[in-house]
């Protein structure tokens, strides 16, 4: 701690002065550079200090040609859609060839039904969860990275349109234009300067207004079904309320949390009631610890009903591809019968190689086709498989173990084989 004592000269005093005055240029110079939130109507006096969600370095202006917004910074990324030329880009960061910047009125994202509800105001939604990704395409796959930041539970959204209006809303993706905030990426070359003189600022914040005048593309009559607070609600429908006194509001949290506790270590949990039980303690409780921590309950319940949902697509999509490869390879088969001589001989056939495991017995294995179609062993000791290594053979016998298929993370295990005839079909060159 600096002590300033009465003996400060009248050369540093002044010197105070001159710093305090450039602070005060600097800090007029920042407020006027910060752009007008969207949707906010003109202030008749200097509205309240708020906090920035980040700083642009610059404002440029897309070219003559256009440009297409992307999910990443690389010419792979996920069109979002086409900026048309003079379109104005609020610049957050340059990264190589790409500019991550935002647009006025926001980009085209897609949501997941079940993370909107409706608002007052007609054709604008409001997201009711914690952390929502925007995604660049109705898929929740690794091809459609989100795009940053993710949503936060009360922004609001202006409606484009659905993906699959067949489906309920809770199951199906929303487009939308993204809330202010919400970056992805150009290209810099694509990019020009504004006119000298311009005022960014200004433009920037004159673009938003007449980018929110726009109305909503898609119209989502008020009797969709659509989940506020859980599925199943109806769009429009009142949050999840209740009058609960502080006492209540604690009790009924403890009872979400041993809800939530009991339902994560389920194989399909119900998190419906959960859900349902935190938002009603967020909703009546006031700003303090409880409210907070039901806001956390509200995010863990939210997280986890979308990994279930990703991991019951994955379940669905590996069973299905195994379903197509066992078709294939049937097909495969079946073709092949006609133009194989030895189908139907032998129980197996492949070429034989050795498999040795330190500290345990040498195995003998076909391998055909670039699979290990068998485990061969010869119990009777009439064939020492060592004398067939590097041949092709056909072995007839009884099988001792079934093929295994194997599981993620784990080998297949082939067929175990007690060789009771083998032929020799071929060798390699050489032998």
């Amino acid at each position: 701690m600096i002590n300033f004592s009465s003996m400060i000269s009248t050369r540093f005093v002044a010197c105070v002065a001159l710093t305090s005055a450039f602070v005060s240029v600097g800090l007029t110079a920042a407020r006027a550079q910060t752009p007008v939130a969207a949707g906010a109507a003109p202030a008749a006096q200097e509205p309240a200090p708020t906090k920035e969600k980040a700083k642009y370095l610059r404002y440029l202006r897309v070219g003559s040609s256009g440009t297409q917004s992307r999910n990443l910074g690389d010419a792979n990324g996920v069109g979002l859609g086409r900026l048309a030329p003079g379109t104005l880009v609020a610049v957050y960061e340059e990264r190589g060839d790409w500019l991550e910047c935002e647009v006025p009125g926001g980009f085209e994202i897609w949501v997941y039904g079940k993370y909107v509800s409706a608002s007052a105001e007609a054709g604008m939604l409001e997201i009711n969860g914690s952390d929502v990704r925007a995604r660049p395409m109705p898929s929740s796959g690794p091809e459609s990275y989100p795009l940053q930041p993710n949503l936060a539970r009360g922004d609001r959204v202006r409606l484009i349109a659905r993906n699959d209006s067949t489906k309920p809303l809770a199951e199906d993706w929303v487009k939308v234009y993204s809330p202010p905030g919400v970056r992805a990426y150009v290209s810099k070359a694509e990019c020009e300067a504004l006119t000298l003189g311009m005022d960014g600022a200004a433009a920037w914040a004159n673009a938003v207004l007449e980018a929110n005048k726009r109305g909503s593309v898609g119209v989502l009559p008020v009797s969709i079904a659509i989940p506020a607070a859980a599925p199943g609600a109806a769009l429009g429908a009142a949050p999840v309320t209740g009058d609960l006194s502080p006492q209540e509001a604690m009790e009924e949290l403890s009872r979400a949390d041993a809800a939530l506790t009991r339902e994560r270590g389920a194989a399909k949990p119900d998190l419906t009631g959960v859900r349902a039980q935190y938002e009603r303690v967020f909703n009546s409780a006031k700003e303090g610890a409880t409210k907070d921590m039901a806001k956390r309950g509200l995010a863990e319940v939210d997280a986890l009903i979308e990994a279930h949902a990703i991991r019951a697509a994955l379940s669905a999509e590996r069973e299905r591809f195994e379903q197509e490869t066992l078709k294939r390879q049937v097909a495969l088969a079946e073709a092949a019968k006609d133009k194989d001589i030895f189908s139907g001989r032998f129980d197996s056939r492949g070429w034989v190689e050795k498999r040795t495991v330190p500290g345990m017995e040498p195995t003998f294995l076909l391998r055909w086709g670039g699979d290990q179609t068998a485990e061969i062993i010869c119990n009777s000791g009439r064939y020492d498989m060592a004398t067939f290594l590097g041949y092709e053979v056909g072995i007839s016998g009884r099988e001792l173990r079934s093929y295994t298929p194997g599981d993620i993370g784990r080998v297949a295990v082939p067929r175990l084989i007690d060789a009771a005839r083998i032929e020799v079909i071929s060798g390699r060159q050489g032998r």
